[in-house]
Formats: C-alpha cells, structure tokens, sequence
C-alpha cells in the first residue's frame, strides 16, 4: 500500500509546490444530536455537534488542534 513515505520516512511530495503547504485535519459531525459521550478515545474539541454555536469556530478549533499537535 503506498501511504505517500518512501523507505528512509522521506514524503515524497516534500518538493511539490502545490502540495506543500497544505494542512488537514479532522473532526467528527453531529448536527442533529447533543453528544454527550465521554471516554479516552475521544476528543471533545473535533466534535460538532447541536450545542455547537459557529461552524467556522469549529473548523478552526479543528485546524488550531492539528497545527499544534
């Protein structure tokens, strides 16, 4: 399976311009539902769900978690 890292851990997209500076995150969407679920498994800050007020401070909570990680 080609996960995009050659053998010596190299990303093989390391000089692509258009790829470069792309950054991705993730997070988990409820709009319906109060999730209310709690474990170690899971991560409060990528989670939206109907208690959520703004979606653009959840896309950004998401981004500012992965950029700091």
């Amino acid at each position: 399976m080609d996960n995009g890292y050659s053998k010596t851990g190299t990303v093989r997209f390391s000089n692509n311009p258009h790829v470069k500076n792309i950054l991705v995150a993730c997070g988990v969407v409820f709009p319906d539902i109060y999730f209310a679920a709690s474990s170690q498994e899971i991560i409060p800050e990528i989670v939206y769900d109907a208690k959520t007020m703004s979606v653009t401070e959840y896309m950004k909570g998401c981004f500012l978690r992965r950029m700091l990680l």
